[in-house]
């Protein structure tokens, strides 16, 4: 009985994860100039204004985050020195 529960439990989160949708997002920082900018603060929120996740770009201005729920989000990239940059998608 206890080998049936447990492997009915292990289909069952299974198939709850299989329902979420999930994807990563990933880009790189640059000036104008296609100079990258290591260090940027970057933040991924929901289009509602709530924070999801935040990162830093790495040397050569890539940042990524690795696991995110299917919705509309805007991510923001700061770094001293720089406007702030946006860009929305769903």
């Amino acid at each position: 009985m206890f080998v049936r529960c447990t492997q009915f439990l292990v289909l069952m989160l299974g198939l709850c994860a299989a329902g979420a949708a999930q994807t990563a997002v990933e880009g790189w920082a640059h000036d104008a100039d296609g100079r990258s900018i290591p260090g940027a603060r970057v933040t991924l929120a929901y289009q509602d204004g709530a924070p999801a996740q935040t990162a830093s770009t790495e040397a050569d201005g890539s940042f990524r985050f690795p696991v995110v729920e299917a919705g509309a989000y805007v991510v923001t990239a700061e770094a001293a020195g720089y406007y702030a940059a946006k860009y929305g998608f769903t």
